[in-house]
């Protein structure tokens, strides 16, 4: 006995079962999001590489690159080696961010990125929940431009940095310490205010516009 062929509306059914199937497959692959979780892995990857890269210049030469040093070397170049055989840089292109002490032989330094996937355990717990002008790394970025990083083992990564635009005249621009609120001269406050003055990104969350240290 011979089978009977399918009818236009099997097919059609066949077909938007398929399309329906194929639907939940892409929003539970969500495609965007493991292309952003392998950029993150390549970002880990490539920051600890130059951390590696950095205490190995710190052991030939007792001290880290300059800030200079750092700043002039591009993506992809050599001119790291032998430490580093080529530069890393970001998945998007850019540049790493870091910052090294000021000085013309750093003993400390922190590597900053952004994490695509803003729910990665290695971000700081509460990263993005306060409202507080906050700055990171080399005193240029804030907590929306970064939220991951690596440093020496003197510093954290996440400790709070103010902007080289931020050396003013007045005595009350601080910045955040463990000790409390610390002026560029120097010294723990608990009772200090920020200049009108101030250039924002020098008003970190010990200090804002004002309201009193605690």
């Amino acid at each position: 006995m011979m089978k009977k062929g399918m009818s236009l509306i099997e097919v059609v059914l066949a077909l938007a079962i398929v399309a329906i199937l194929m639907v939940f497959m892409t929003i539970s692959l969500n495609p965007a999001a493991m292309v952003g979780r392998a950029n993150d892995a390549q970002r880990k990857k490539d920051i600890g590489k130059i951390k590696l890269a950095m205490e190995e210049h710190y052991n030939d030469k007792g001290c880290y690159p300059t800030q200079a040093v750092v700043d002039a070397i591009g993506c992809s170049s050599r001119d790291f080696n032998p430490w580093l055989e080529k530069w890393p840089c970001d998945p998007n292109g850019s540049q790493y961010v870091i910052g090294m002490e000021n000085a013309s032989c750093p003993s400390y330094y922190r590597i900053l990125t952004n994490l695509e996937n803003k729910h990665d355990s290695d971000i700081p717990s509460g990263w993005y929940e306060s409202t507080l002008i906050a700055y990171y790394g080399d005193g240029l970025v804030d907590r929306d431009m970064v939220n991951y990083g690596v440093s020496s083992t003197n510093v954290k990564w996440y400790d709070q940095m103010l902007s080289p635009d931020c050396d003013t005249p007045w005595p009350q621009c601080y910045r955040l310490t463990t000790d409390g609120c610390t002026s560029w001269s120097g010294g723990p406050h608990t009772d200090a205010y920020v200049h009108h003055d101030c250039l924002p990104q020098c008003r970190v969350s010990c200090c804002l516009d004002g309201q009193v240290c605690n």
